[in-house]
């Protein structure tokens, strides 16, 4: 099982699930993401579009001498876990994610969906998008990012676009077992309300659709146990199947 953080996190963020998961008899791994702590962290900003950052997850699969993988994420990890289960449907063979619910590729290239819906409004993701300026009022937090800095975690967020046109023709449904937890009181809940509801249509074979009540953002921390136990009946389920 692959496990994928968000921003602007690393590794650690998956340390409460390790136990629990080896103790039911799997092998799980939580990357450091690209551009994070020891992983490579190439400076061209186009380098951190969603479909290099897919490609290092599958290939970290065969790496680790696998065929193929259960994918979870957070936060940013969770749209690369719905991408590796919809680009890599030999290579995943089921996928999970917390905070963000699955969305097909839209119409409309998402930066300038964004600047009509915060045009009056601060928003970070747009904050986010002149190298430089983020990275500079940052610095203070570089002691936790001492070997990465921040500049490939913000080249996430300047890829939208080209996420969305390197991704034309896409699939809009995913089709493996699937699971899904977010915190009750996430603010991404409230941004994605609309892929939430569409959730079930999209993913078809959702074995998992729960929020945890009284959390926020920060899901498999704010509530390890619970994460933990959705995490375990997924996989229960999924074995089930295969039996």
């Amino acid at each position: 099982m692959l496990m994928l953080h968000g921003f602007p996190e690393s590794w650690y963020s998956w340390r409460h699930q390790f136990r629990p998961l080896a103790e039911a008899g799997y092998h799980a791994v939580a990357p450091d993401m690209r551009g994070y702590g020891n992983s490579d962290r190439p400076t061209e900003i186009s380098a951190y579009n969603q479909v290099e950052v897919v490609n290092d997850i599958i290939g970290l699969i065969p790496a680790l001498g696998y065929e193929s993988a259960i994918v979870i994420g957070h936060d940013w990890g969770a749209p690369t876990a719905w991408s590796c289960a919809l680009h890599h449907p030999d290579k995943v063979s089921a996928v999970g994610a917390l905070s963000v619910p699955f969305t097909p590729r839209a119409e409309q290239a998402p930066m300038a969906t964004m600047r009509q819906m915060f045009k009056d409004t601060f928003f970070y993701q747009l904050y986010f998008q002149e190298p430089g300026v983020a990275e500079a009022e940052f610095d203070f937090f570089v002691g936790e990012f001492t070997r990465s800095g921040f500049r490939g975690p913000l080249n996430y967020y300047r890829n939208h676009d080209l996420t969305w046109e390197l991704t034309r023709g896409a699939p809009s449904k995913i089709s493996q077992p699937a699971m899904f937890v977010a915190g009750e009181r996430d603010g991404v809940i409230l941004m994605a309300a609309d892929a939430l509801k569409k959730l079930p249509q999209n993913v078809p074979n959702l074995l998992i659709n729960e929020l945890i009540p009284d959390i926020g953002h920060w899901t498999q921390q704010e509530a390890a146990d619970q994460v933990n136990d959705a995490i375990l009946r997924f996989l229960s389920a999924l074995a089930a199947d295969d039996a």
